[in-house]
């Protein structure tokens, strides 16, 4: 070839290696829209979502809604499920569970449908904790009749043990003291009521010899 057929040649080839090659397109929806219309392909082919939508075409929508994703109380994975924010349950984050002062009173765990599941099993004054919200504490009538040494030398350093070993003396005073009062109260009322049904007889009786 002459040189002018050699130049023309490389120009060719020069022209081919500079054609762009097709772009690899994005995964599509059930529409056959690139990332369901719900988001922008990158040069990778890859989907960016739009705020609440998730996967790889972004067909997932989050659970509680694009405008209000995980009901607010929560994050939403890049599964399309939905992480809570403490206190809260349910799929979608709705559930709040109750609680005084936080969820399930700091007493329990929050369960998946906003329930609580309380403290058991514990050591101590209180064995566990009920109701709703966890706000009822059981006491641990065991305590009162345990039969264990107590370590004077290690309770007079430790307030909490402290309080914790003369709690069900205590508890057990308060309602002695409770009883009693109740009890002597009522005696001394059918007392005086009975005096006054003898006094309402003497008069009576007075009147009737004084006629």
């Amino acid at each position: 070839y002459s040189d002018k057929h050699t130049h023309f040649a490389e120009l060719v080839l020069e022209s081919k290696m500079q054609v762009p090659l097709p772009l690899q397109a994005c995964p599509a929806g059930t529409f056959g829209q690139a990332c369901s219309g719900r988001g922008v392909c990158d040069s990778n082919a890859q989907c960016s979502c739009e705020m609440g939508f998730r996967g790889s075409s972004c067909s997932i929508e989050c659970p509680g809604g694009a405008a209000n994703v995980c009901s607010g109380h929560g994050t939403c994975t890049s599964s399309g499920v939905c992480q809570c924010s403490d206190g809260y349950g349910g799929s979608s984050c709705a559930a709040k569970c109750p609680g005084v002062g936080s969820a399930c009173s700091g007493r329990g765990v929050c369960n998946n449908d906003g329930t609580c599941t309380c403290q058991t099993g514990l050591t101590g004054p209180i064995s566990s904790y009920a109701g709703d919200a966890c706000q009822h504490p059981v006491y641990n009538t065991t305590a009162m009749t345990a039969s264990a040494p107590v370590d004077t030398k290690t309770l007079a350093y430790s307030p909490k043990r402290w309080i914790a070993a003369i709690a069900p003396s205590i508890i057990a005073s308060i309602v002695f003291s409770v009883v009693y009062v109740r009890v002597s109260s009522d005696r001394r009322m059918k007392r005086e009521n009975e005096q006054k049904v003898l006094d309402e007889r003497i008069r009576e009786m007075s009147k009737m010899k004084t006629m």
